[in-house]
């Protein structure tokens, strides 16, 4: 297994886990009432988790673009669910934090 594929194996790792922090927000956020723009941001940080996943998996053209565009949301989508003070949307901002930078991180490789 060579660098590149390791660097790949670990961004899709955290966007598995984004995906899935993002998913446990918003059943946690269904009934609560929220100021900001969780948990939709959720709905979109899985979205392009899930294309990140297939574009790395698949190794797509544009992969580094759907991996700048996954940092992005993912950090957006952080920054929503830090502003919420319960387990779920906290867990969910530090799997969202690791997505960003993993996939910053590999962008900048």
């Amino acid at each position: 297994m060579n660098a590149v594929e390791t660097e790949y194996e670990a961004c899709i790792a955290a966007c598995q886990e984004c995906v899935v922090a993002c998913e446990v927000c918003i059943s946690h956020m269904l009934v609560k009432k929220s100021n900001n723009d969780c948990p939709n941001c959720c709905r979109q940080c899985i979205a392009v988790c899930n294309m990140c996943i297939g574009a790395l998996s698949g190794d797509w053209l544009h992969t580094d673009s759907i991996c700048k565009l996954t940092s992005e949301v993912a950090a957006w989508c952080a920054c929503n669910c830090r502003e919420h003070d319960n387990e779920a949307c906290q867990h969910c901002a530090e799997a969202c934090e690791r997505c960003a930078a993993t996939c910053r991180e590999l962008v900048a490789c």
